[in-house]
């Protein structure tokens, strides 16, 4: 009987410790024509740029699209749809853990020939919760005075 009970408190206790240990970030947004209608069925590409992996999401029926799995990282993201120019935005920088909103992502008519690239970074405002988070190195650990010491 005791041995069960630490074998219970053991698992209990390993399951607390890897709870939180989600890296992976969510990045989203919605796909608008020019006179601000969504545009539903838009295939959307999410490229990493540094191993060059890509991942499609459509559009859905509100217009929006979600990478719901997407490593820390630079992306660039690339929107397709027929009777649209193609639209890419890069230098799509990924925090670990974090919501990346897009916000709406203007398509402008034309052949899909045509391509319009967004160099400009988005802001990196993260408005889908309070969470913020970040990552801290080794020599920033050092330097945090500890209370007490001296």
């Amino acid at each position: 009987m005791r041995l069960t009970t630490k074998f219970t408190v053991f698992l209990l206790a390993s399951g607390l410790l890897t709870w939180g240990q989600n890296v992976s970030s969510s990045v989203k947004g919605t796909v608008t024509d020019p006179s601000g209608a969504v545009v539903v069925g838009a295939n959307c590409a999410l490229i990493n740029g540094a191993t060059g992996q890509s991942t499609t999401a459509p559009t859905q029926s509100d217009g929006g699209f979600v990478f719901a799995t997407v490593m820390p990282g630079s992306y660039k993201l690339t929107v397709n749809a027929t009777g649209f120019k193609a639209l890419t935005v890069e230098k799509i920088q990924v925090t670990a853990a974090e919501l990346r909103t897009l916000g709406t992502l203007t398509l402008s008519v034309g052949e899909s020939k045509e391509t319009i690239t967004v160099t400009g970074q988005t802001a990196a405002l993260q408005l889908a919760s309070a969470e913020k988070s970040g990552l801290v190195t080794g020599s920033q650990l050092g330097e945090i005075a500890i209370k007490g010491a001296t």
